[in-house]
């Protein structure tokens, strides 16, 4: 039975007799805030469902889900849309965000403020050993599981009695497992917060510059290879081939859709080696310095236009923003002029749009402060609040007006102008 602002939950439980009947209210559950605020906006409330959660070491929890069934906002006609978000998978950063807008009439793109880097290198960091460790804990595994099996095969074939150490390693065994899922846990978990985080970056900055098409590039057509050396290169391979960009995807695809936005694919082959000027291929090198510039690498994180009357240079990842945000342009140019595209049809992606539970996935609202006070703008980056020195955003903006996208003060905002 659901109140103004909690639940009272009956029971059916067998009684003295064994017959099952419903019994009298045996709690009252506080609704949080939120979800208090959605019903008295008319969200429509479904059944709760009842789950229960195994944790690692034995413990059995029972959670209570309630499911409102929220309207998602219409999405806006094309014929007033003129501006683009174009986001590149970085090498450096883990996104770098883009806006280009349609200018009237006859003419070039024009840039609407400046690019935006997500700088994930410290999570980055912890990914990377808790990998480390997940591979040691493998490696440790395996040989007692070697034993094992040897002591197994000469028991069977040769009738040698076990050792007496066997039962400890089936026990070493067993500790090895229990750790090794709970690393992986651990690092999924964090995959799934940093998609989220990402998904709700590219959102705001959509939504601060009257955005409504978010273009990012097709995963499907990319695939990171010989980038770095040793094992901070096979993570870096490992990570953005994997479960990062998959989740990003699906997370910012179904934010889009209850905001009323819409989020395009668009093919990225070519944007990273392509002037955003003058559009001819362009080659990288490992910085502007004069000594790099000898030898280019495909890898490598600065772009340099060898067009002479061009002479663009700056970040790839920022070249390719552009790029792709160009794609997105030529998408609107094209509907402009002849009134047609593709359907935009939320039918045809209903299975990657299930309903899910933000607590359960991460998805969580824009931009939380998690509860913990916001760092200080002063310093070379600005941290999200709660990521202190492993999530931080780079621009060239200035500080004051970069560090409120770090706390929760835009998400507040954003509310209060809806």
């Amino acid at each position: 039975m659901l109140a103004s602002s909690c639940i009272c939950v009956h029971l059916r439980a067998p009684d003295e007799t064994g017959t099952w009947k419903w019994g009298s209210v045996c709690g009252i559950i506080e609704l949080p805030k939120p979800v208090v605020e959605a019903l008295a906006k008319g969200a429509v409330p479904q059944a709760p469902t009842l789950r229960e959660i195994r944790s690692d070491d034995g413990s059995r929890v029972a959670v209570l889900d309630l499911i409102l069934e929220v309207g998602a906002s219409s999405v806006g006609d094309l014929e007033q849309q003129t501006r683009v978000l174009g986001w590149d998978w970085g090498v450096r950063s883990l996104i770098t965000v883009s806006i280009l807008e349609k200018p009237e009439g006859a003419g070039d793109y024009q840039q609407i403020g400046r690019p935006v880097f997500l700088d994930t290198g410290g999570l980055d960091g912890r990914q990377a050993r808790l990998r480390r460790e997940i591979d040691r804990l493998k490696t440790c595994r395996d040989r007692y599981a070697k034993l094992v099996k040897a002591a197994v095969i000469a028991r069977v074939e040769r009738k040698i009695p076990l050792p007496p150490h066997f039962q400890q390693w089936q026990d070493h065994i067993d500790a090895y497992e229990a750790r090794i899922k709970l690393c992986w846990k651990k690092y999924e978990r964090r995959n799934r917060e940093l998609a989220s985080l990402s998904a709700n970056l590219l959102i705001l900055l959509a939504l601060l510059s009257d955005c409504q098409l978010i273009c990012g590039e097709n995963l499907t057509t990319l695939k990171t290879i010989g980038r770095g050396r040793g094992v901070r290169g096979r993570f870096r391979n490992w990570r953005n081939n994997t479960t990062v960009r998959g989740e990003l995807w699906r997370v910012l695809r179904y934010k889009c859709y209850l905001l009323g936005l819409r989020c395009r694919h668009v093919e990225a082959r070519g944007t990273t080696h392509t002037c955003p000027r003058c559009h001819q291929p362009a080659k990288t090198y490992l910085s502007p310095d004069p000594t790099h510039r000898r030898k280019a690498d495909d890898w490598a994180p600065w772009l340099c236009c060898g067009n002479l009357a061009c002479g663009w240079n700056g970040a790839r990842d920022y070249a390719a923003s552009l790029n792709i945000a160009r794609l997105g342009l030529a998408f609107l140019i094209t509907y402009h002029d002849t009134k047609r595209y593709e359907a935009y049809r939320m039918s045809e992606s209903k299975d990657l749009l299930k309903p899910v539970s933000y607590t359960g996935t991460g998805a969580t609202l824009l931009l939380p402060s998690q509860g913990i006070t916001p760092r200080p703008s002063e310093g070379k980056h600005v941290y999200y609040a709660g990521w202190s020195n492993s999530i931080a955003l780079r621009t060239s903006q200035a500080k004051s007006i970069l560090a409120i996208l770090s706390t929760s003060q835009l998400r507040k905002r954003l509310l209060e102008s809806a």
